[in-house]
């Protein structure tokens, strides 16, 4: 199978010789091989878990659509980690900084992107944990 991630920005991961992947959709885990009959639905932030005969490969997304159709993969997000651009250091320093804003309810503080950034730095920490166990 093949597999396209994309974002707003960029193309995070084009990948070939997939023989599972799972991932957390709305409706609980799953997990698609080669042929799996054309299916689509949303995924909510967390790890998925790619297998090739190389091996396993991790990635972090927030909300996503996905999509299986003749052996492609296509994941629209609006952010993706990869395990080589995590850093544990930076996502606790952003995890720490947005939980005093929502402790503080400043006001003029958009709260919204506050809590994405809080959602993200948590995934990040989890693709962390995750990659170092």
């Amino acid at each position: 199978m093949n597999l396209k991630v994309s974002t707003p920005e960029r193309v995070v991961l084009e990948l070939s010789g997939i023989t599972m992947l799972s991932a957390d959709g709305v409706e609980g885990q799953f997990a698609i091989l080669n042929n799996h009959i054309p299916f689509t639905t949303k995924l909510n932030d967390g790890i998925i878990k790619i297998k090739t005969a190389e091996g396993t490969q991790l990635l972090a997304t927030g909300p996503a659509f996905f999509e299986v159709n003749k052996n492609n993969i296509i994941i629209l997000t609006d952010s993706a980690i990869l395990p080589s651009e995590a850093d544990k250091l930076r996502a606790e320093e952003v995890r720490k900084k947005a939980e005093e804003q929502l402790e503080k309810k400043l006001e003029g503080t958009d709260f919204q992107k506050v809590e994405a950034e809080l959602r993200k730095a948590l995934l990040e920490l989890k693709l962390v944990n995750s990659t170092q166990g």
